[in-house]
């Protein structure tokens, strides 16, 4: 290990606490074993952005990885389905889970055609598309927004969080 590592480390955290960056302070702070932070409200605030940075990497690449869902819930929107009703729209359903869903297609594992589902469970099928598509629609926008540790929300959360 280089024998100027934690000299550059402080360094670093003293760069962080200078220009407010919570995630570099908390993560200095951490990697220097410092359990009593000069300011921990950036410490903290630093804990929450680095919890959230793990969950948003997971769940964006999981859920946003099916590009699908973006262009199917823009379709269903511009089709005008009926997604309060199950058995409403049936066949324009059954349309859009085929064109953008393969499993949904002929010879595959849940070809729609083949296992004649009935107009209500085309509707529940459907509707459990659109809620995913939706969540990771509002997945996309929620990391568009940083979370603060100073409002009061965000704080509850975070206590919650961590015990």
């Amino acid at each position: 290990m280089d024998p100027n590592y934690y000299e550059e480390i402080e360094k670093k955290r003293k760069e962080a606490l200078t220009n407010w960056d919570a995630l570099t302070y908390y993560e200095c702070c951490n990697e220097l074993g410092d359990n009593i932070p000069e300011e921990p409200n950036l410490y903290e605030q630093g804990a929450v952005d680095n919890i959230l940075n793990d969950l948003n990497k997971k769940n964006l690449e999981t859920i946003t990885s099916n590009k699908n869902y973006s262009f199917f819930i823009k379709e269903a929107e511009k089709e005008g389905i009926n997604y309060g009703e199950f058995s409403k729209d049936t066949g324009k359903k059954t349309n859009l889970l085929i064109k953008y869903f393969e499993k949904f297609r002929e010879g595959e594992s849940q070809d729609l055609e083949e296992r004649n589902y009935s107009s209500f469970e085309i509707g529940k099928i459907y509707n459990g598309i659109r809620n995913k598509a939706k969540k990771a629609e509002a997945l996309v926008k929620a990391t568009e927004y940083p979370v603060s540790i100073f409002d009061e929300v965000a704080k509850e959360r975070f206590r919650e969080f961590r015990s």
